[in-house]
């Protein structure tokens, strides 16, 4: 899973580096997530009912998705599920509501998106 969510970042990073095309960026992981989607299926996190670091890796490239073209959970709603599971994780959660957070900003300055 972490090999496959390292290629998707690199897509990721592609358009948002390269090209800044929003369309093209959905479309190409939309592929890939369908198979997360169906890999994920019931279970709480990526692997089972604990949390390991590549949920951590997903989680952030949701965010990301989501800020970048406000319609990510909308095209993945078992994704918006996910993610408030790993956000209401106790040392998740304190760290989002403190004043360290820094999840405004996930591209350098030079990105096109």
């Amino acid at each position: 899973m972490a090999g496959i969510l390292k290629d998707i970042k690199a897509e990721i990073n592609d358009c948002c580096y390269e090209t800044g095309d929003v369309n093209k960026l959905r479309s190409s992981v939309s592929e890939e997530f369908g198979a997360i989607v169906k890999f994920l299926g019931d279970k709480k996190f990526l692997v089972g009912d604990y949390v390991t670091y590549v949920d951590f890796i997903f989680y952030e490239q949701n965010e990301l998705l989501q800020h970048v073209t406000k319609d990510h959970f909308d095209n993945f709603p078992s994704f918006k599920a996910y993610n408030e599971r790993v956000a209401s994780l106790v040392q998740i959660n304190k760290y989002l509501k403190s004043e360290r957070n820094i999840f405004t900003r996930f591209n350098n300055k030079c990105a096109k998106i």
